[in-house]
């Protein structure tokens, strides 16, 4: 996953002040991740991010306008989990298919010693660990 550097500290900011299970959208340019939305508006738990998608799909639409692509949607586990839940991967497939995408990021957000770190999944049909490359 290709990001600008500027919105990946714009990520890591957010997140080293969010609470645990909270989440956001990213979109693309050119085939890089250029921005970031965080869902302030998200009810979750100490177990579970339920998106605000009624504001989520504003963002999306507000984008649009600016050639900026809907690209995925990241969050945050709890306890070190880099991993994602069948859930999660139920959640992204969905996501997927009801928006005919060629590429799906789903990338992880957990703590370690105290600072995020980010795990990147990417779905085209087929789960893949992905790398992240700061642009």
């Amino acid at each position: 996953m290709k990001i600008e550097k500027n919105t990946y500290d714009k990520i890591i900011l957010k997140f080293w002040f969010a609470k645990i299970e909270s989440g956001g959208i990213l979109g693309e340019t050119d085939g890089v991740i250029t921005a970031f939305y965080f869902d302030c508006m998200a009810k979750s738990s100490r177990g579970e991010y339920i998106p605000n998608v009624d504001r989520l799909n504003r963002t999306i639409e507000a984008w649009a306008q600016e050639d900026i692509r809907f690209a995925g949607m990241i969050h945050s586990h709890p306890n070190g989990q880099s991993f994602l839940s069948k859930l999660d991967k139920k959640y992204a497939e969905t996501i997927y298919y009801s928006n005919q995408l060629k590429m799906l990021y789903f990338p992880v957000v957990i703590y370690v010693n105290g600072e995020p770190k980010i795990f990147v999944y990417q779905y085209d049909g087929t789960w893949h660990k992905g790398k992240l490359s700061l642009m």
